[in-house]
């Protein structure tokens, strides 16, 4: 079986900091080539370690080359399952590539499509907000945790990985840290024209809050690794939380909203706990130090590569057995 993975074409897989798809993408390709022959489609520049094809971005924002994107259309047409990462992408796929496709949502919205488009859904509560239309089966993310360096000591830090915005839950966090007396690390990028607004989080919470900026690996995984828990308080809820996942499995437990797929991840008073609001989740910093770090790392044994590269073997064989029975049906 031959696959095609296309990534975000406007940003680099895997992502040298921030990108919690490109970190999806890259891990699925290294891991299903080792089952069966994948070709990773990704933005020009990206370091994935398959076999990789580069293309420049090809969304509505872009003006492609034509005779560059018959050459990419004649690529994907080659293959048996085109597994799509880039909603911007479905209208082109659709229009020319002929080999079936599915695509994995990151997000809560279905893009404008055709209304045949087959969909990969990374949670159960993704699922029920998208009512399983196109629904095509299960495209969750390969987790693959590292040994527990048991030498490494932790603080009593409380950390948020990601985009610095205000849908992040910055202020929450920032409320939670002040109220528990913890100092809270912020280690992701600032969002374009949100500079204000974090002069006057910074102004109102003072020293008890520290910007580190984008890291790359391994000071990202050094702060996942020796934080005394991961804060995730994002509204509105989104579909997966790929750093939930990436901090249990370094054994560094989870507080989080009890908002979209919060709750089928973090099983609560064993890998976390989940509340529905941040006066209850401060209640429980205290309890983080009875949570046990292997106990916390077994959450995620269901995201692990031999658990995910079947599931998404399944999913592209019935992916194509749908197509070719279309089209029998069609002659």
């Amino acid at each position: 079986m031959r696959i095609a993975l296309i990534g975000l074409q406007r940003e680099h897989t895997p992502p040298a900091g921030y990108g919690a798809v490109g970190r999806i993408v890259a891990g699925l390709a290294v891991a299903l080539s080792r089952r069966v022959e994948v070709l990773t489609v990704v933005a020009k520049g990206s370091r994935v370690s398959p076999r990789s094809f580069e293309v420049p971005y090809v969304g509505r924002r872009g003006t492609p080359d034509p005779e560059h994107m018959a050459r990419y259309a004649n690529v994907l047409s080659r293959c048996d399952v085109v597994h799509n990462h880039d909603p911007e992408m479905i209208e082109w796929l659709e229009k020319y590539v002929a080999t079936p496709v599915v695509t994995t949502l990151h997000t809560n919205r279905l893009p404008a499509a055709s209304p045949t488009a087959r969909f990969a859904y990374l949670s159960e509560f993704q699922a029920r907000g998208l009512k399983h239309v196109g629904f095509a089966g299960w495209g969750r993310p390969i987790i693959m945790p590292p040994s527990l360096d048991r030498d490494t000591a932790r603080s009593k830090d409380l950390l948020v990985l990601g985009q610095v915005r205000p849908e992040k839950g910055i202020v929450d966090a920032c409320r939670l840290a002040a109220a528990t007396g913890r100092r809270l690390i912020l280690a992701g990028p600032l969002a374009h024209r949100n500079e204000t607004w974090f002069a006057e989080v910074r102004s109102r919470f003072g020293g008890r809050l520290v910007h580190v900026g984008e890291v790359a690996d391994p000071v990202r995984l050094l702060l996942l690794r020796t934080s005394a828990a991961l804060l995730f308080l994002s509204r509105p809820a989104e579909p997966l939380g790929l750093v939930m996942l990436e901090a249990m499995s370094v054994g560094t437990p989870v507080l989080a909203l009890d908002l979209g797929a919060c709750s089928e991840l973090v099983a609560d008073g064993v890998s976390g706990f989940v509340r529905h609001d941040v006066e209850s989740l401060a209640m429980t910093v205290d309890d983080l130090a009875y949570l046990r770090p292997d106990l916390v790392q077994k959450s995620v044994e269901r995201f692990s590569e031999d658990v995910v590269v079947e599931e998404h073997l399944r999913l592209y064989r019935r992916v194509a057995q749908r197509s070719l029975l279309t089209m029998e049906s069609a002659s």
